[in-house]
C-alpha cells in the first residue's frame, strides 16, 4: 500500500503535467471503502509527521514515534469484528469465527376439486388397506388453498481455537405438507459436527452430518435452483430414511485436488438415532393357535442387527473444474 498512492500520483501527472514535489509529501495510508465509497486515509499522525518536516525531530526519532502510535492505536482496537458476508459473522482475533445463518422457504399450494374422483368403478378410487397398520388415502371434497412454510433452518458454524478446527450446528424447523400428526414445524436436529482441516487430504468429520453418498442429497437445498429435488432421489438415501447421519467421515479437500473421496462408517438408522434405541416387534413364538387379532398385539421390543453399521465410499474425478455441489432440479416447479 505504500507505492500504489505514489502511482496513483505518479498516473495523474502524466495528465496534468505536473510533479509532486516530494515523495514526503505522499502520506502513508489504505484504501478504505464506507458507503459505498473508496476513500485514503492517512494512517500517519500529523502532528509527529510535522515536527520531522520541520527538521525538529530526526528520522530514527520520527520512526520511534510512529511504532510507539501504532502500539497504542492496536491497544485499544476491539478485538473483535462483526461483518455481513454470506450471514452474519461474528470474529474474535484470528482464532474464532461464528458464522449464523437463515433459510426460510414459503409456499403457497392451490389444488383443483375433481368431480370424478372418487366415482365407484373409477380405477382411481382410494381403498383401505387393512392389516396390523391401516393405510388411509386423502380425499379433498373441494378445491384446496394452503400457506406453508416447508423449511426454516438455523445455521451456527465456523472454527475455534483454529482455523482448522471447524464446526457446525443447525436446526430444522421443517414442515410437513400434511400435518396430521400435529408434530409439523417443531425443533429439530440437523447437523451437529466438528471437523479437523490440518491435514487437507485427510479432514476428519465426526457427528451428525450429511452422507456423502448422493449428489442430490448432498446439495444444499440452499443453492437449488428449484424449491425441491426430485420426489424419487429421496428414496436412495444411503441410510433408506434421509440425507444425514451419525458417524464419521474420511475425505480431502475439494478445492485443491482433482482426484477426492470420501469414506464414512455410520449408524445407518438416520438423524438423532443409534441402532440401541431402533426396535423391531415380534410376535411371541409358538402361539399359531392364537386368532390373528390377539397374535399381533404381542412385543418383545425386540432388537435386531444392533453391532450392524453402515459403510459408504465415493469418489470423484473432477474432469472440468471444480462443480460444485449446487444443482437444478429438471421439474418444472417456482423457487421463492
Amino acid at each position: 500500500m505504500k507505492i500504489f498512492p505514489l502511482l496513483i500520483i505518479s498516473i495523474l501527472a502524466v495528465f496534468t503535467g505536473e510533479m509532486p514535489p516530494t515523495a514526503q509529501a505522499v502520506e502513508e495510508g489504505q484504501l478504505v471503502k464506507k458507503d459505498g465509497k473508496w476513500e485514503y486515509v492517512s494512517t500517519e499522525d500529523p502532528g509527529l509527521k510535522y515536527l520531522y518536516l520541520k527538521g525538529i525531530i530526526t528520522q530514527q526519532e520520527y520512526e520511534r514515534g510512529l511504532k510507539v502510535i501504532e502500539t497504542k492505536e492496536y491497544a485499544a482496537k476491539p478485538n473483535y469484528s462483526v461483518d455481513i458476508n454470506n450471514g452474519l459473522n461474528i470474529r474474535v482475533g484470528s482464532k474464532f469465527l461464528l458464522k449464523m445463518r437463515l433459510l426460510t422457504q414459503a409456499r403457497y399450494s392451490f389444488s383443483a376439486y375433481n368431480d370424478a374422483w372418487g366415482t365407484i368403478g373409477d380405477s382411481r378410487y382410494p381403498e383401505i388397506l387393512g392389516g396390523q397398520v391401516e393405510y388411509r388415502a386423502v380425499r379433498q371434497q373441494s378445491d384446496s388453498s394452503t400457506f406453508s412454510v416447508p423449511r426454516t433452518r438455523i445455521q451456527f458454524l465456523g472454527y475455534a481455537f483454529d482455523p482448522d478446527l471447524r464446526y457446525n450446528f443447525s436446526v430444522q424447523f421443517d414442515q410437513a405438507t400434511m400435518n396430521q400428526e400435529g408434530g409439523s414445524g417443531r425443533a429439530g436436529l440437523l447437523d451437529a459436527y466438528v471437523a479437523s482441516w490440518h491435514i487437507p487430504w485427510a479432514t476428519v468429520q465426526v457427528g451428525q452430518q450429511r452422507v456423502w453418498f448422493n449428489r442430490a442429497l448432498i446439495s444444499s437445498i440452499a443453492t437449488s435452483t428449484f424449491a425441491d429435488n426430485l420426489i424419487v432421489q429421496r428414496a436412495f438415501a444411503a441410510n433408506q430414511v434421509n440425507s444425514r447421519d451419525i458417524g464419521i467421515t474420511i475425505l480431502s479437500d475439494e478445492d485443491r485436488y482433482k482426484f477426492n473421496y470420501a469414506i464414512g462408517i455410520w449408524n445407518g438408522t438416520g438423524t438423532n438415532l443409534t441402532r440401541e434405541g431402533t426396535a423391531v416387534s415380534q410376535a411371541l413364538p409358538n402361539n399359531e393357535s392364537l386368532p390373528a387379532s390377539q397374535r399381533r398385539t404381542f412385543n418383545y421390543d425386540t432388537r435386531f442387527m444392533t453391532g450392524e453399521l453402515l459403510y459408504t465410499v465415493r469418489l470423484l474425478y473432477k474432469i472440468a473444474g471444480n462443480p460444485g455441489y449446487g444443482q437444478a432440479s429438471p421439474v418444472p416447479i417456482a423457487r421463492l
